[in-house]
């Protein structure tokens, strides 16, 4: 019984493991979009307020989402239409 209680928490560890990994690919995947984001938007010599209207976003929600980080993934595609 003691084996199958270790085996279960050792399920329930490699679960959890695999969730963190999870969010740590999201959280790279992010963090690479925002720099390239800043990256072109300095390179085409575009003001936040520009690019921010460029992709559907006020100034401010885009620098809410570039310093967040949280809400960028959201327009990674649009940033990408636009800068790519």
């Amino acid at each position: 019984m003691a084996n199958l209680d270790r085996a279960m928490d050792d399920i329930q560890r490699v679960r959890e493991l695999a969730d963190t990994l999870d969010a740590l690919a999201q959280l790279q995947s992010t963090l690479i979009v925002a720099a390239e984001a800043e990256f072109r938007r300095r390179l085409l010599n575009l003001s936040e307020r520009e690019l921010a209207a460029l992709v559907g976003l006020s100034q401010g929600k885009y620098a809410n989402a570039y310093v967040a980080r949280s809400d960028l993934s959201r327009v990674s595609k649009r940033l990408g239409d636009v800068l790519l």
